[in-house]
């Protein structure tokens, strides 16, 4: 990918098809906890009794993700399993208002390099779409990968 100057992502995770359920088993959640979006966590803490991936979410669950990925490219100082955790903390704490911590991050060292970099290509827009606290909110994978951001 590196001739071509584009990224990929490939997902390893539990390979669901959520039209026909195959592999769905609604008691086992696969998912790395540091990148799982807020209906996961509340699957975790609740012992699997509420949240975790919803088949009508139409890959909702995954659009958090990536977008947690894309994060950590365009700003090296998350790519710790640490700072992910951070992140995500502070994301809750401003009421997943991605603009709203972006104020906080302004200025911080490390930080302008990536902020330019979604500012020029579209990609802020994306992940004010990909990192919402309700799946319903979130943009559709479809549409994320048809952002320009992706596309750049």
């Amino acid at each position: 990918a590196e001739r071509q100057r584009r990224f990929k992502l490939i997902d390893f995770g539990a390979a669901v098809d959520t039209v026909s359920r195959t592999n769905y088993n609604a008691k086992l959640q696969v998912f790395d906890p540091d990148f799982g979006p807020p209906e996961a966590d509340l699957w975790k803490s609740s012992g699997g009794q509420e949240g975790g991936f919803v088949i009508g979410t139409a890959g909702k669950f995954d659009v958090f993700c990536a977008g947690l990925l894309v994060m950590q490219m365009c700003f090296p100082a998350l790519r710790s399993a640490s700072a992910i955790k951070n992140f995500k903390k502070a994301l809750y704490a401003e009421d997943y208002d991605l603009s709203a911590w972006r104020e906080k991050a302004t200025g911080f060292r490390g930080y302008e390099d990536g902020i330019e970099i979604l500012d020029t290509y579209g990609g802020w827009k994306l992940l004010e779409g990909c990192l919402r606290e309700e799946p319903g909110e979130r943009i559709s994978a479809s549409a994320a990968a048809a952002s320009g951001f992706c596309r750049a």
